[in-house]
């Protein structure tokens, strides 16, 4: 699998960022994940990891604000 220097970048910003700061970066890091690269599967992976934490999906996020 090849990586992108996007996703290096992300991964660099989880480990460096403060925790304050890392909570609302944990809350949209499986959806921005999933939309690197040809697949384009945010949304998909948002829902998931919504109905996972919180048993509820509101088309692609986890609460009414995008």
């Amino acid at each position: 699998m090849k990586t992108t220097p996007t996703l290096h970048l992300l991964f660099l910003l989880l480990f460096t960022t403060p925790i304050t700061a890392r909570w609302v970066f944990d809350k949209r890091s499986s959806c921005q994940l999933c939309a690197v690269g040809p697949l384009n599967g945010g949304d998909a992976c948002c829902s998931a990891s919504c109905a996972a934490q919180h048993k509820d999906i509101h088309g692609g996020h986890c609460n009414d604000k995008k």
